[in-house]
């Protein structure tokens, strides 16, 4: 069905799974694209792809512009006292900056994605986030 790049490390199929796992570089893998056969081998090797930990995920809404506070998030995220929680904003594209639009409507204009592996760290830089942007 395919060719498999050199160098890689195959992991042997199961009796139930003819598709081989194939990893490249330590963190690439190469699964079928058939849904049986992708689940069948996630099954099969699941102790390949368990990760450290559950990750908790904090998510605020803001009407300022990215913008208006993208400085301020910056020196939280990189304040000591939040050590592994990362933060991203994303702009609701549907906001237009046209003088006409009707922008009220929106639930927002701008999305921020606290998230890390530590549910209290993550929960106090939300706190000190959603200070700055005005969560809603």
């Amino acid at each position: 069905m395919a060719h498999l790049p050199t160098p890689c490390r195959v992991l042997p199929p199961s009796s139930d799974i003819w598709v081989p796992l194939c990893n490249v570089g330590g963190n690439v893998y190469i699964l079928p694209g058939i849904p049986r056969l992708f689940s069948g081998m996630i099954e099969n090797h699941g102790d390949v792809f368990k990760g450290p930990g559950q990750i908790f995920t904090k998510e605020l809404f803001s009407q300022m512009g990215e913008g208006d506070f993208g400085e301020a998030l910056r020196k939280v995220a990189g304040e000591g006292r939040f050590q592994g929680v990362r933060i991203g904003s994303y702009p609701n594209t549907k906001w237009s900056m046209s003088p006409d639009a009707d922008n009220a409507s929106l639930e927002y204009r701008v999305k921020v994605v606290v998230e890390g592996r530590n549910r209290e760290v993550v929960e106090e830089a939300a706190g000190a986030v959603s200070e700055i942007i005005g969560d809603r």
